[in-house]
């Protein structure tokens, strides 16, 4: 699949379960750990793999348990995890000055080397030639240089990507396997079999790979890095009956523990004993706080025993949660999202109304001047209705929207600091005239809870749904590809990567600005609406899907489980394919962490 949306992050609780040992210092825990966990099974173009996804899924949930807080990508396109690494190695540079502060990454999937550079491929990789590599996978020395630079203690690289390569008909071939790589200092290098050799994926109903499974095995023991590789070696060896031997290669000094050795002294009764892993108790703390019963009905299906810990809970809650359910669908109306009692009894406030222009289709928010344009209702089909984009936009269903006021313009900087001040966010590039860039979901969240409660009901501002979003850029739900109302991405009247190298059948080669312009940049499209393709890409309210077979179709804003939130239009720093209307890609919003790049902003929404 696309996109962001692919993503999934998983929050570690800081405990004592990761520890280092440097030279001249006692033990003690790291403090600030991250790390970036990928797996790629589902490629498009090439075999697929059956255990990456396990891989990485496993990997991922034991290092929550060792105290890292993890992204996990799966099945990840290209731009997906050359934005991954680009963010990872923000977060590395964030924690770079500090003691104690480790980075880990881990890659399954396929992997291939070419002229001694090796490259990790993402699931949309087509690459009919090997000179093309540098264009379509991620080169393995960008993650490298990322460490590097971000000069924090410790880091580490897992990489079970050996597997044999799966473009034969390559005119120019490559060597097998992957080629050795050098370690940057304070690293340690992991392959899952030596340089050139090929590494197993899985045998039988194996869930996970030779190399993956010993070493989620070994990161149990209380061993430092070295000495659990060790094992590492002798388990995969012995298993694979000597045909891979796991490789790496480290520039580090001192010692490095997964699992803490045990103390000196005997422990208390009441000592904490370092979290194990608990599906159910998993699976619970994600559900028990959720307002929809599907959520609470898919726990107790995967846990259906009436003796479990949760399950009396869980039917309560159920129970509880349909009743709601009931209720609601008497009482409110089908607008989206429903006028709270609370809201219905605020008396008008004396604040300005707002400035209409004529014909009134064009409204004025009098606190930042933000224009808004009347957009009418209707019905539209919602997807690729080119048949050219990714997976996630093949599901082509009629939507019904309601009529809804869109920004004009995406927020700028000056609209910004108009209701958060000068100070709240730096935007990477810099003017009032531009849009307001490096905000999270929940940075545009806290803009719009404040301009709200500077109106005290009268007017209610959020982010446009997804299918608004969509209809709007097509004027209307148009067949149209491009949200200037054109069919065809040209740099003279969109802001995009516009290189002939990366020109499609439907854009123009010309100029890559490489920067954001002001949002009145071009022309409108039919609605009045400027840059809704290119620029900055466009948070959205809704949470990411690929699959929309239980979204509705009635004003629908998908709110289920997830921690990342929907994004679209495409920005400055992305491909002629990337800005069409169609076009989905997802952000992590975990709720007070979500990404922030110097290529996302938003545009307001009003319901009423």
């Amino acid at each position: 699949m696309k996109s962001l949306t692919c993503f999934l992050m998983i929050m570690g609780v800081f405990g004592s379960s990761l520890w280092a040992q440097t030279e001249g210092r006692a033990i003690a825990p790291f403090d600030k750990r991250i790390a970036l966990v990928v797996g790629n099974s589902a490629y498009e173009h090439v075999q697929a793999l059956a255990n990456p996804i396990n891989d990485a899924t496993d990997m991922a949930a034991s290092l929550q348990r060792k105290g890292f807080v993890v992204t996990l990508l799966k099945d990840a396109t290209l731009r997906q995890m050359k934005q991954a690494i680009t963010q990872f190695g923000r977060d590395l540079q964030a924690l770079g000055d500090q003691p104690e502060s480790v980075g880990l990454f881990f890659y399954a999937g396929h992997g291939v080397q070419y002229e001694g550079v090796n490259y990790l491929i993402p699931v949309d990789a087509n690459i009919p030639e090997a000179n093309e590599l540098e264009f379509e996978a991620v080169d393995a020395n960008r993650l490298l240089n990322k460490m590097e630079d971000a000069k924090n203690e410790f880091n580490i690289v897992i990489l079970d990507a050996c597997r044999d390569n799966p473009y034969r008909s390559w005119s120019r071939s490559t060597r097998s396997g992957l080629a050795e790589m050098k370690s940057p200092r304070g690293s340690f290098l992991a392959f899952a079999t030596a340089p050139g050799e090929v590494a197993a994926d899985g045998v039988g109903n194996s869930r996970n790979s030779p190399f993956t499974k010993h070493f989620l095995l070994q990161m149990e023991q209380p061993l430092d890095l070295l000495q659990m590789f060790k094992q590492v070696i002798h388990g995969v060896s012995v298993e694979t009956h000597q045909k891979q031997w796991p490789w790496q290669n480290a520039s580090m000094t001192g010692n490095f523990y997964f699992t803490p050795p045990p103390p000196s002294t005997t422990p208390s009764p009441t000592t904490p004993l370092p979290p194990q892993g608990d599906p159910e108790l998993d699976m619970w703390n994600l559900v028990k706080g959720s307002i929809h019963a599907s959520d609470v009905r898919r726990f107790i299906n995967a846990y259906p025993n009436p003796q479990g810990r949760f399950f009396k809970v869980a039917q309560l809650k159920l129970d509880q949660l349909e009743r709601q359910q009931a209720i609601t669908q008497v009482v409110t109306t089908t607008t989206s999202p429903p006028i709270t009692l609370q809201t219905a009894l605020v008396q008008p406030p004396s604040e300005p109304e707002g400035i209409w222009t004529e014909p009134q289709d064009v409204w004025t928010e009098p606190h930042t001047g933000i224009r808004m344009v009347s957009i009418p209702g209707g019905s539209f089909e919602m997807g690729d209705l080119f048949d050219e984009g990714y997976r996630d936009e093949k599901m082509i269903r009629t939507v019904r929207l309601d009529t809804f006021w869109l920004g004009e313009t995406e927020v700028t900087q000056g609209q910004w600091k108009a209701i958060m001040g000068e100070n709240d966010r730096e935007p990477h590039f810099k003017g009032d005239d531009l849009p307001m860039e490096q905000v999270s979901w929940e940075d545009a969240q806290r803009f719009i809870k404040t301009l709200n409660a500077k109106h005290q009901g009268r007017y209610q501002f959020r982010l446009p749904s997804e299918a608004e979003w969509e209809y709007a850029c097509r004027e209307g739900g148009k067949k149209v590809r491009f949200g200037n109302g054109q069919d065809t991405a040209d740099p003279s009247q969109m802001n995009f990567i516009a290189l002939a190298v990366y020109k499609k059948s439907y854009s123009v080669g010309g100029q890559y600005r490489a920067k954001t312009v002001p949002a009145k940049s071009f022309s409108p499209n039919a609605f009045g609406l400027y840059q809704m393709s290119g620029n900055v890409s466009e948070w959205v309210e809704d949470k990411y899907t690929s699959d929309y077979s239980n979204v509705g179709t009635e004003n629908p804003i998908y709110a289920r489980l997830g921690d990342y939130r929907v994004i679209r239009g495409g920005s400055w720093n992305l491909f002629p394919e990337n800005v069409r209307c169609a076009y989905r890609d997802s952000g992590f919003s975990p709720g007070g962490r979500g990404v922030r790049n110097d290529n996302l902003g938003f545009r307001l929404a009003r319901t009423r």
